[in-house]
């Protein structure tokens, strides 16, 4: 928590007291969406929760980045199957990954995000796929991704390094073992897409 939320909840709370003064009807459902997500966050921190959820919380926080970017920067789309809905994830799954396409996209480079979250039963496994129409990424930008989440090699801390994905695959070998984890596939200019794959439990 303490390695996600502090950049958000700096930008967030600057985005409300803008509204304050252009919009006081919103700035005031706006913080009672914000009281909710974080009554959530701390309701929900170091336990497993349903899929169905963590998305409602994803849904949350990219109510706020609709706020602070503008309604159509930032597009996303869920497609969660109800086979999953109930599969206990660790919370704080989606969400990173959401926020790590939005950081790549509108606060590198200055362009729309469109994300598609994608969940499906895999034989005895829940699948989740974060895929952003982003820069994308060459092969070696993916491999020394691969690495930094695996902690073979050093995040060096802050937005955008890796240290998101490396919290959540280092969550998910803490619930479920290093068989499940994450994964990354990628092509330069087109699309990033992050893979999230843990077993079925209730």
């Amino acid at each position: 928590q303490a390695q996600i939320n502090p950049h958000f909840l700096f930008n967030t709370l600057n985005t409300i007291a803008s509204f304050t003064r252009t919009d006081p009807l919103r700035a005031r459902e706006l913080l009672r969406e914000f009281s909710s997500f974080y009554r959530a966050t701390l309701d929900n921190s170091g336990s497993l929760i349903p899929v169905s959820r963590e998305v409602a919380q994803t849904k949350r926080y990219l109510t706020f980045e609709k706020a602070r970017f503008g309604e159509d920067r930032v597009l996303a789309t869920f497609d969660v199957s109800e086979d999953i809905e109930d599969t206990l994830v660790p919370a704080f799954v989606i969400q990173p990954i959401v926020e790590n396409a939005i950081y790549h996209g509108i606060e590198q480079m200055a362009e729309d995000t469109n994300i598609y979250i994608k969940g499906i039963l895999d034989g005895d496994d829940c699948v989740i796929e974060i895929t952003d129409a982003g820069k994308g990424m060459s092969e070696e930008e993916v491999e020394k991704l691969r690495l930094k989440i695996a902690g073979k090699i050093d995040s060096n801390g802050g937005s955008g390094n890796g240290i998101g994905l490396k919290n959540v695959q280092d969550r998910i070998h803490i619930a479920f073992g290093d068989q499940y984890g994450i994964d990354i596939a990628s092509k330069l200019g087109c699309y990033t897409k992050i893979m999230v794959r843990i077993p079925i439990t209730h």
